[in-house]
């Protein structure tokens, strides 16, 4: 119990999953393009969903960058709630609680902090294009 209420440890733990996650799904695409012989381009037009958790894997490299950007800084409390909000629409439910644990560990800070303009810019394409990538896949399968 005392683990997850270490914020060093929970931090590292977040940052670590959304960085060997999406790597380890990037190495089995690669692997999947050896064992075929495919062209990468006519792997992602012949597996739709596969192009569709590409995309979300390279949006988690998004969420790590700011993660580890923002770590003790303004604006990581309101970061960590859009990011778990994020991670549950695209159903990452242990992002998700990694998420939910950082965000509850995280001191409150002052209403008036507010995030950078690059983060800022940042959460708002991994959200629009995470939105977008659980819109295409609900369409697709109906």
């Amino acid at each position: 119990m005392r683990i997850i209420q270490n914020n060093k440890f929970m931090h590292r733990a977040l940052l670590a999953y959304w960085l060997l996650l999406p790597s380890s799904f990037l190495v089995l695409v690669l692997l999947l393009l050896l064992d075929t012989g495919d062209s990468f381009m006519e792997l992602l037009t012949s597996v739709p969903s596969l192009s569709l958790g590409l995309l979300l894997s390279c949006l988690s490299f998004f969420l790590a960058y700011q993660f580890h950007h923002l770590y003790e800084q303004a604006g990581m409390k309101k970061f960590l709630f859009v990011a778990l909000l994020q991670q549950v629409f695209t159903l990452n439910f242990i992002g998700a609680g990694l998420a939910y644990l950082n965000w509850r560990l995280t001191d409150s800070e002052n209403k008036k902090e507010k995030l950078p303009l690059i983060h800022l810019f940042l959460l708002g394409f991994t959200v629009v294009f995470s939105l977008l990538a659980v819109f295409v896949l609900t369409q697709s399968v109906t």
